[in-house]
């Protein structure tokens, strides 16, 4: 079974909490853009005002506890429930068709008490499940099936969710590599630092 994107499900998101200081608000206005392309721009334009951010704070010693992971929520229409989105964006830029740069974003999300990660690319990946290329920090790399959302741009993390990311939770780096249809390989790198802070939120919403 096909996962609804969650992108779509946090574009009406109308609160902000702070994974770390200098946030940008503007990250709301990104989840509503509906074209592709003008909303991985969008979020591109984030990561690039954060960098220039930390670029300014070299002189602090104080490490930012959230590293870049960002957090968003909102309440639920079915349950009431808190629905929460800690996402990152990719350390590199990929290539997809027609020679469009792209940003990919790892999510984690808490929606309606449920614990779901996947990867957003932002380019055709195909039908149903595809295989995923994995590897964590200095660990053996794993290749595995992933389900692809009902837009065929993200994949889906399909075993146990809140265990894999208590995994990503005491590492720092990870590497994925995915073949979207009818093109060539493209990879990723996540910075994972930050992230057993930032996901607290969801955690509390998720209750575990």
């Amino acid at each position: 079974m096909k996962k609804a994107i969650s992108l779509v499900l946090f574009g009406s998101f109308a609160s902000f909490s702070q994974a770390e200081v200098g946030i940008p608000e503007q990250l709301e206005q990104c989840h509503k853009v509906k074209a592709d392309a003008e909303r991985l721009k969008c979020f591109d334009q984030i990561g690039k005002a954060k960098a220039e951010e930390k670029a300014e704070k070299t002189d602090s010693a104080e490490p930012e506890s959230a590293g870049q992971w960002l957090v968003t929520s909102d309440k639920s229409p079915i349950d009431d429930s808190e629905n929460v989105h800690v996402f990152l964006l990719a350390e590199n830029q990929i290539s997809s068709r027609f020679d469009r740069a792209i940003t990919p974003s790892l999510s984690i999300i808490c929606r309606e008490k449920k614990t779901e990660l996947f990867i957003d690319w932002g380019t055709y990946l195909g039908l149903d499940s595809t295989q995923v290329l994995t590897r964590i920090d200095s660990q053996q790399a794993i290749n595995r099936s992933w389900q692809i959302s009902t837009d065929s741009k993200a994949t889906f993390y399909s075993g146990q969710s809140i265990a894999y990311i208590k995994y990503l939770m005491k590492s720092k780096k990870m590497f994925v590599k995915i073949t979207p249809y009818g093109e060539n390989p493209v990879q990723a790198t996540f910075a994972l630092d930050g992230l057993s802070n930032a996901i607290q939120p969801l955690r509390k919403s998720c209750k575990w």
